[in-house]
This record gives structure tokens, sequence and C-alpha cells, in this order.
């Protein structure tokens, strides 16, 4: 699959994997602007060679299951994928327990 380079105007430079069918010339920064494609040499990477997952013990076939599988596992390949911070988990609501702790306090 080709490699495309893409430049914002804040200075970004981002690396995109995908089919010559998926590209387009421009994409979304992080920052919220639309890079374009920076012209260069192309940039094509091989596929991986089936192997054996040692979560599953399933055979992965290409790239693109390596990814997904990695993804259904909540697995990250080091080097390779963003560290994303995971959602607060949502405190239980505590106002009923305080009021029943304060009236316990003044019925003492």
């Amino acid at each position: 699959m080709p490699l495309y380079e893409y430049e914002c105007s804040c200075g970004a430079l981002t690396e995109r994997i995908c089919p010559v069918k998926e590209h387009t010339p421009r994409i979304k920064c992080e920052c919220g602007r639309m890079a374009v494609q920076v012209l260069g040499f192309a940039h094509v990477i091989p596929d991986i060679e089936p192997y054996k997952s040692m979560v599953t013990g399933e055979r992965i076939r290409s790239r693109s299951h390596h990814k997904q599988h990695l993804r259904e596992h909540g697995l990250i390949e080091r080097g390779n994928d963003p560290i994303r911070p995971r959602k607060p988990i949502p405190m239980p609501p505590v106002a009923e327990d305080i009021k029943r702790a304060i009236a316990e306090i003044r019925s003492r």
C-alpha cells in the first residue's frame, strides 16, 4: 500500500497509509486545519507475512487484519500507534449518601 505524506500550515507532518482508491490530496490535521499532500517519491510498504496471534492463537493474514486484531483486544503496537487517553469512568452520584450521613450525625 502507498504511504502518503501531508503537511499542515501549523507545521505538522502526517503520514497516511491507504489504498490508492481511498487516496485524497487533503486530510484533516489534528489541529483542525486541512493538510495538503507533499509530493515526493513513492513509498510502498509490503504486507506482513501471516503469523499466529499470541493473544488468541488465530492466524493473522495481513497488516490490516493485524491492526484490527490489536484494536479488538485493546492493544497497541509500540512505536506505531499513539497512546490515546482513556475517558474517565464517571463517579456514581453521592448527594444521597451525603444527605444520609448528615441526617445520621444530626440524629445522634
